[in-house]
């Protein structure tokens, strides 16, 4: 009895390091719990744009097809010798249910937010989809990513909400799933002489 307790006694130290607390943080740490809290950053590269193009951004509310709401905002273009040509976008949703979607463009010339009112028939189940980027495109508005709604299907008798996951959505944004949205918010750039 007493090698036995004495065993015990021993292999407690192997069994208390068995786990211990990793305070090192890793961005993909920050940003879970960024999105726990309804912010959620996005960063494109714009790395290979020409000089001289100033920037524009598109930010449009959809019902259906049809545009709601659009605003727009010109930030100029990149200076020649920044060291990083890019722009953020940082969203803040409270919550499925809450009235005001914020969003904030940030650009090395200059910041803007934007205060959506969401109408009550849309304060449901929303999502960010980012939209398959490619080349730089001069002179017409490009989709970066959009926030759609979840819609209602039935999957073996249950009723569940889906959304676009497993497709990837392409500028020409002609997804049959889209046409399920009922509600989106689009930002889309324009680079422009």
């Amino acid at each position: 009895m007493k090698k036995l307790l004495i065993g015990l006694i021993l292999t407690i130290p192997f069994f208390a390091s068995a786990q211990s607390l990793n305070k090192t943080l890793e961005p993909k740490d920050v940003n879970t719990a960024l999105k726990m809290m309804g912010l959620e950053v996005f960063k494109f590269d714009f790395e290979s744009v020409k000089d001289g193009y100033n920037l524009i951004v598109h930010i449009e509310e959809f019902e259906n097809d049809s545009i709601i709401k659009h605003k727009k905002h010109q930030f100029g273009s990149w200076k020649p010798e920044a060291k990083v040509k890019e722009l953020k976008l940082f969203s803040k949703i409270s919550s499925n249910t809450t009235e005001i979607y914020w969003l904030s463009i940030v650009h090395p010339n200059g910041e803007c937010t934007d205060r959506f009112d969401i109408a009550n028939k849309f304060r449901k189940t929303h999502y960010w989809m980012p939209i398959k980027q490619g080349k730089i495109v001069y002179e017409q508005k490009t989709p970066l990513l959009f926030y759609g709604m979840a819609w209602e299907d039935e999957l073996n008798g249950i009723k569940v909400l889906r959304f676009c996951w497993g497709e990837e959505v392409d500028r020409d944004m002609k997804n049959e799933t889209l046409k399920k949205l009922e509600h989106k918010i689009l930002i889309s750039y324009e680079l422009v002489k």
